[in-house]
């Protein structure tokens, strides 16, 4: 299991928490609608807040460790060059299912707000993907184009120091289910996410 405790001391945010929903609410009630919702997350298990006088002075949420999982920027550790031809090989297989994840996912309305590497986790015996930190998370019908290249560049910034100009354009070529104008359109919004 995994506890993610939010500590409230800025008399400010203490004072609005009197009247809005804490982050861990916040958070409980995104991570169990993308978990209903077949969207690759961490299933949730229980929420916590302690108030005193209603004043929020801690809150916490518990959910369930995706096993053998390890955050994808730690993961990406094991890709810095030089690389065998197997480890190559297996960049390459990341590279392609994790296009493969970011696109279904935003195929399901998933805004993250935070789309960065430590934001994603690795399942290493399939190479599948599970989103966490969703505090600032929202699930949409439809994500503009605008906030799927906002997503893309905050993924790619993230994994700028284990990444070349082939594997972002191998990243595009997946993400994009090799559609030769949906890659252009796209490369037009993200001239700087190809730029070595």
């Amino acid at each position: 299991m995994v506890l993610k405790r939010y500590k409230h001391t800025n008399l400010l945010r203490t004072l609005k928490d009197i009247l809005r929903t804490s982050k861990a609410a916040k958070e409980w009630e995104t991570t169990y609608r993308f978990f209903l919702a077949g969207i690759k997350v961490p299933r949730p298990l229980a929420l916590g807040e302690r108030r005193r006088l209603r004043f929020l002075r801690e809150s916490f949420l518990l959910c369930e460790e995706v096993p053998g999982s390890t955050n994808l920027g730690l993961y990406a550790l094991n890709f810095r060059s030089p690389l065998s031809r197997d480890k190559l090989h297996q960049k390459r297989q990341l590279i392609t299912l994790l296009a493969r994840a970011i696109r279904r996912a935003q195929g399901q309305g998933v805004w993250h707000d935070d789309l960065k590497a430590s934001n994603i986790v690795v399942k290493e015996d399939d190479l599948s993907f599970y989103f966490i930190d969703l505090d600032g998370a929202k699930l949409r019908k439809k994500l503009s184009l605008k906030e799927k290249v906002e997503e893309l560049r905050c993924l790619h910034e993230s994994l700028a120091p284990f990444i070349n100009r082939t594997d972002k354009m191998r990243f595009l070529k997946e993400y994009t289910g090799g559609e030769p104008a949906q890659l252009r359109s796209l490369l037009e919004k993200i001239k700087h996410f190809t730029a070595l």
